[in-house]
């Protein structure tokens, strides 16, 4: 079993299964780290890929400053801490 290096980090977000996390052309500012359960991630309505525990999606987005070129949604609950936003912009 996979340990998560956010396992104990406060501020997770829950996700119901079919709940829309971002859709695409949204703007991008933080990446996501997934703590258990799976996203799908979708171009129009093209599968593109599943993202699993301990996986991460929408890095090129926030290190572009690009909008998202993807729509993402729950595959499948995830309880508290599910997806855990991370923000990699240093402090100012």
């Amino acid at each position: 079993m996979a340990t998560s290096i956010f396992a104990h980090e406060p501020g997770g977000i829950d996700y119901q299964p079919g709940e829309v996390i971002f859709r695409e052309g949204d703007a991008a500012s933080s990446m996501f780290f997934v703590q258990s359960a799976e996203v799908d991630l979708l171009v129009g309505q093209q599968l593109v890929e599943t993202v699993g525990v301990d996986g991460f999606f929408d890095e090129m987005g926030m290190l572009e400053s690009a909008p998202r070129s993807a729509h993402c949604h729950c595959a499948h609950g995830m309880p508290r801490g599910g997806g855990q936003p991370i923000d990699l912009h240093a402090p100012g």
